[in-house]
């Protein structure tokens, strides 16, 4: 039992594709992203031409280009110079938030 009297699950949820374990299945849903054949694909800035093994690389470099984006993974940033770039990742819209270097 845990502090509130509440009796620990001893479930565990097992990756098919891999050893890790997780406590919830949302846990495992959400790592079950990262063996999909699209997020291990090599993705190339648009700005720089730099090759990253995947788009989670890549969506983390993109900020170093740019000093707005429109939420946190969307496939449109404006650029230092305000010009919008189309970077297509394929990933959903989001509100505009400045980005703190």
């Amino acid at each position: 039992m845990n502090c509130f009297g509440v009796q620990k699950q001893d479930e565990e949820y097992q990756c098919a594709k891999c050893p890790k374990k997780f406590i919830t299945r949302n846990a495992l849903s959400s790592h079950m992203k990262v063996h999909s054949p699209k997020a291990n694909q090599p993705a190339q800035c648009s700005q720089c031409y730099q090759i990253f093994d995947n788009r989670r690389q890549l969506t983390e470099h993109l900020k170093t280009h740019n000093q707005f984006c429109y939420g946190s993974h969307n496939s449109r940033l404006i650029d230092d110079s305000g010009v919008i770039r189309n970077i297509d990742l394929n990933l959903p819209a989001g509100p505009v938030y400045p980005y703190n270097r």
